[in-house]
């Protein structure tokens, strides 16, 4: 299996603090990239199945990730102090769909907002 989306739910890449949830169809964890600082607030939200686009997720797979995706904003909103939860996918390095969410919290001056966080 070289496609590190489809490791994760699988168990073979360590995820910081297990996965936040987990169903038959999608997962979300925290995410991390090797060798630099975790911030507090970036998650990743997932297919389990190997899906390289929204366009190739079955219905079942899209409602399920649209409420995920809801759901984690949600949670950075309320539960971590978010101002904003951003989200971006494009799939290029890795082509298995992936969201990343965000946490922008109050505070941060305009220049880190977006991308630059």
């Amino acid at each position: 299996m070289d496609c590190l989306f489809c490791q994760i739910p699988a168990g073979q890449v360590p995820v910081p603090g297990g996965m936040i949830y987990e169903d038959d169809l999608v997962c979300a964890c925290h995410y991390a990239q090797s060798g630099t600082p975790e911030y507090l607030g970036y998650v990743v939200a997932q297919p389990k199945r190997h899906a390289k686009t929204f366009a190739d997720l079955s219905d079942d797979e899209a409602r399920a990730m649209g409420l995920l995706i809801a759901r984690l904003a949600r949670a950075l909103d309320e539960c971590c102090g978010a101002e904003r939860a951003y989200m971006e996918f494009y799939g290029e390095v890795t082509p298995h769909l992936h969201v990343f969410l965000t946490a922008r919290y109050p505070g941060l001056p305009s220049e880190y907002w977006r991308a630059n966080i």
